[in-house]
């Protein structure tokens, strides 16, 4: 018995009446029953020493190790033989280029004999975690390919839509058949599969010239094989872009992706941010590495109304509308064709490989006005050069000017604007 227990005892003896009267035990019957609940408690209290208590740290482990970590999807893609994966994870063939912040993974394969070419038949997976419009849904998935395909075809056939689920989770199948492609004498056929998954978003896209024979066959061995992976729950960084500005690693970025980062990097390269401006909408950000190419801005006049400038994530040239934005207003230029959804910070180059601007996506382009933009107005803004150069100016950045030197060709300013741009992730 430890001391708790002989306290409580010896009190307890305290009570029992030490009094005899002519040898005989006064009120017997009354003291024994007293003695016996007495010692029925001593025996509670006993036990109840005895008891192991359990930290509450280790009772809150066991509980969290108890619950279920959140599910991941298996997704089967039979690779036919002959077949080689020529690209993990960069851009090659996508039409999803909006959704590069959303996107969890991506594999390309080709036919060994076509590895290094841009030609033949292609298989294209990606996935995406899922978001409110216009970001990845099942059914936005579906009409961007749809899209896609339809504007490469001059003779295309109508598109086929099957909606079936697999397991319980929602799919979408399509395919076009196109007779006579853009700008060829051949035709192609391109087929689609969306499977909503309990973890994102998978799609599955095979495209040849041809006839696609057996594909329908290998489309249904295509799906997630019922299992899941139960794994820790973790914060994934939401992706952004920005651009070089500068040979010590300055990037510009756009306000509104960074304003809530706890940490940013690049590569695992960590980045400083050193300045935000939320009425430019502007970020600037700096590397610990130094950059092999940057943007250099454009000296003298600046590219015109009808001047062709592109972006890296764009198959086609955009053209300069305006030299002013919504309302008059001078931060900006217009374009002729809207950003695409998740592209804000992403530059503009000329065909002089000169910097002409960041492109902002409508979400952006709303939060910098501080208003919504005009019902019916279908054209694409972006924060023009003179503005950028005035916030660097503004944080004492020497960035780098000079005139056109060369004219470039669109896909080489395409080129130049994807070796200048840097695509990093926003930790919260």
């Amino acid at each position: 018995m430890n001391r708790a227990v002989f306290a409580i005892f010896f009190a307890a003896l305290a009570i029992i009446p030490p009094s005899w009267s002519g040898g005989v035990l006064a009120d017997a019957a009354t003291d024994e029953a007293r003695v016996e609940r007495q010692r029925l408690e001593l025996l509670r209290l006993q036990k109840a020493r005895k008891k192991v208590s359990v930290p509450q740290s280790r009772r809150s482990r066991r509980r969290r190790s108890s619950r279920p970590g959140p599910t991941g999807d298996h997704l089967l893609v039979p690779v036919p033989a002959g077949w080689v994966t020529v690209d993990h994870g960069a851009d090659t063939g996508s039409i999803f280029t909006g959704w590069l912040a959303y996107r969890t993974g991506a594999v390309f394969h080709r036919l060994a004999s076509q590895a290094g070419t841009d030609e033949g038949e292609v298989i294209r997976v990606e996935q995406f975690r899922k978001a409110s419009a216009p970001g990845p849904s099942i059914e936005e998935a579906f009409q961007l390919w749809k899209q896609y395909v339809s504007a490469a075809c001059e003779h295309p056939q109508p598109v086929t839509r099957v909606a079936s689920s697999q397991d319980g989770r929602p799919v979408l199948e399509g395919l076009q058949v196109c007779t006579k492609v853009t700008g060829q004498n051949s035709g192609s056929v391109s087929m689609i599969k969306v499977i909503d998954g309990a973890s994102g978003i998978h799609v599955i896209i095979r495209q040849a010239p041809g006839a696609g024979d057996g594909w329908t066959n290998w489309f249904a061995k295509v799906g997630l094989d019922g299992k899941t992976a139960t794994a820790k729950s973790r914060i994934l960084p939401v992706r952004f872009f920005g651009f070089f500005v500068s040979r010590q690693g300055h990037v510009l970025a756009t306000h509104t992706r960074t304003k809530d980062c706890r940490r940013v990097q690049f590569l695992k390269t960590k980045a400083t941010l050193l300045a935000s401006d939320p009425v430019r909408n502007l970020a600037l950000l700096k590397l610990e590495a130094e950059p092999k190419v940057i943007g250099i801005f454009r000296g003298g006049a600046q590219a015109g109304v009808g001047a062709p400038v592109a972006i890296q994530s764009g198959d086609k040239t955009l053209e300069i509308s305006a030299l002013i934005g919504p309302g008059g207003d001078p931060k900006f230029v217009t374009l002729s064709t809207p950003t695409p959804p998740g592209n804000s910070g992403l530059v503009l180059v000329d065909l002089s490989g000169r910097v002409a601007g960041m492109a902002l996506d409508d979400a952006d382009i709303k939060k910098t006005l501080g208003s919504t933009l005009p019902i019916g107005d279908l054209s694409g803004y972006a924060l023009g050069p003179r503005t950028l150069r005035e916030f660097l100016e503004g944080q004492g950045i020497a960035y780098e000017i000079a005139p056109p030197s060369k004219t470039f060709t669109p896909e080489q300013a395409t080129e130049k604007a994807r070796e200048i741009t840097v695509l990093m992730e926003c930790w919260k």
